[in-house]
Formats: C-alpha cells, sequence, structure tokens
C-alpha cells in the first residue's frame, strides 16, 4: 500500500527536495496514514482501497509531515529536519506539504459531497492542530487543565479526522461524529503513552525541562511537599547521575506511572464501548489498533 500512496503524490510534486523528501518519509510503512482504512474496513469489512484510497492516505502524509516540520522549529528539537535545510526551507516545504495535500483531494474521483467533506476535515485538522502547537510553545504553567486543553488541541485533532476522513472514504458520512469520537480518544491514548515512553526513556527527554508530560502534571499535585520538593531538585539538575533513575523511579512510587497506565486503559475501553453501541459489526480493525497501543506500554512497563 505504500507504494500506492508514494506514487500518489509523487506525480504531482515538481520540487527536488520535496520529492526526495516524500520518498525517503515512504521507504517503510506509516500506520498513521492508514487509519483512515480501518474506519473505512470497520464499516465495510469488504472495502478495498483504489487510486481513491491511496490518494487520501497520501494527504493524510503530507500533512502530518508538514505539522511534524512545523513543531520540530517550535520546539527547538535537535534532530529537526530544519538543522539541515534551514528554518526557511523548512517552513517553505511545510506550506508545499500542506498545499499538495488539499491539491490530490480535489481530484479525487468521489462524489462532490464527499470530497467537499474529506477536504473540510483535512483543513480543519491542519488548523486546529496549528492553535494546539501554539499553545503548546506559550503554555507556561502545566497543571491538569492546561496539558488537557493542550492535548485536545494538539495531539487529538488529527486522529478525530483522519478518523472521521475514512468514514466519507467508505460512503457513510452518518458515522464520521462516532469515529471523530473515537479517533479523539485514540489522541489521548498516543499522547499519554509518548508521555510515558518520554519521561521512562534511558535519557532526559525536553519534557523534564518544559514540564508538559502527564506524568509530571501528577507528580507536581502531590501534597506532599517534602516529597515534591526532594522530586523538583532531580527534575532541576535531570542531566546529573543518576538524577534522572531517582526521579522515574519517585515517578513509580508516587503512583504517576500507574495513573497514567490506568487511564490510558480507561480511553482505550470507552472508545470500545462507542464502537460495541454503534451497531458497527466489525470492531477488529480498531480494536487490534487499540490493543497493539495498550499492550504496547505494558511491555515497555
Amino acid at each position: 500500500m505504500i507504494k500506492a500512496i508514494r506514487e500518489a503524490a509523487m506525480q504531482h510534486i515538481n520540487l527536488e527536495d520535496m520529492a526526495k523528501y516524500w520518498n525517503n518519509a515512504t521507504e517503510k510503512e506509516r500506520p498513521d496514514w492508514m487509519l483512515p482504512l480501518k474506519v473505512a474496513q470497520a464499516i465495510e469489512p469488504t472495502y478495498t482501497p483504489d487510486a481513491n484510497a491511496a490518494a487520501v492516505m497520501a494527504s493524510i502524509g503530507c500533512s502530518q509531515i508538514s505539522i511534524i516540520l512545523v513543531d520540530d522549529m517550535l520546539d527547538n528539537e535537535p534532530d529537526g529536519a530544519f538543522r539541515e535545510m534551514g528554518t526557511g526551507q523548512a517552513a517553505n516545504m511545510a506550506l508545499a506539504f500542506q498545499s499538495l495535500a488539499v491539491h490530490m483531494l480535489s481530484h479525487l474521483s468521489l462524489p462532490p459531497q464527499t470530497v467537499e467533506h474529506i477536504i473540510g476535515a483535512l483543513s480543519f485538522m491542519n488548523l486546529q492542530t496549528a492553535v494546539g502547537q501554539h499553545l503548546d510553545v506559550t503554555t507556561t504553567e502545566w497543571t491538569e487543565v492546561s496539558y488537557w486543553q493542550v492535548v485536545q488541541a494538539k495531539s487529538c485533532p488529527f486522529y478525530a479526522w483522519t478518523f472521521a476522513i475514512g468514514a466519507y472514504l467508505a460512503g457513510h458520512p452518518e458515522y464520521a461524529q462516532l469515529f471523530r469520537q473515537i479517533g479523539d480518544l485514540l489522541g489521548e491514548i498516543v499522547q499519554i503513552r509518548d508521555d510515558l515512553f518520554d519521561i521512562m526513556a534511558e535519557t532526559p527527554a525536553p519534557d523534564w525541562l518544559t514540564g508538559g508530560n502527564l506524568l509530571l502534571v501528577y507528580a507536581r499535585s502531590n501534597e506532599d511537599r517534602r516529597q515534591l520538593s526532594r522530586f523538583e531538585r532531580l527534575v532541576t539538575d535531570i542531566r546529573r547521575t543518576g538524577n534522572l533513575e531517582r526521579a522515574q523511579m519517585q515517578l513509580i512510587n508516587d503512583g504517576a506511572v500507574e495513573y497514567c497506565s490506568h487511564l490510558l486503559r480507561e480511553k482505550a475501553e470507552v472508545a470500545m464501548k462507542l464502537l460495541e453501541t454503534s451497531g458497527i459489526k466489525n470492531h477488529q480493525p480498531i480494536s487490534l489498533l487499540l490493543d497493539g497501543l495498550v499492550n504496547n506500554v505494558a511491555a515497555m512497563l
């Protein structure tokens, strides 16, 4: 499928650097880009992807690339593409990929109303994500409220709207709202998983300094001032030998890790309950996706 996705975009690309970037991005399978297909096959088990599906998934890939290019600049990521190509080139590349996404959708051989729905969903996804990226870099005080505001604005739109696009692609717009809800939950699950992986990594992640991580938000709600003070001292000098391991152990002992793990499982259960009560019979594409995320975290822990 990735070959068809690659070709769907390549026929519209006339910038050499952009073509090289796209070819590199499509050297391996991209599960996030395939999300509309999972939804379409949940609704219509016999749904077979065609050239329209490849173009839709390519447009989602282009949008995700544009989001990552910009996000890396906003976060000043040490391995961001802008380090090699420069910020101006990276910004221009992001604009080109986002424009290409909409351009491909405008050439779909689907009913006009379906094309309109898909373009609207993708455009709103990009707009909402941009709002979320802004909130992420301008939030100075990370509380549980501000954390979930950023997650809802930054992490959830991609999954919510790619799921809705799957319903449109299958020719069932009546399921778009349902799958937006499930996609919202998936976005939260992915963010919680990423938070766990980042904080429990063997080297200090940027989250330790920025504070925008659910485990850190939970830890800083600790009413035991002595424990909190000890934790903050570790975080302040997190790169000092032994401090990362001590801070991670405190997160385990204080229940932050278990809290996030429980929340992840709970959200997966809510998503499955929505699907089970929807009348849709083929749950497997979505249940396998959710189980994979939950089991991935369980294996890490």
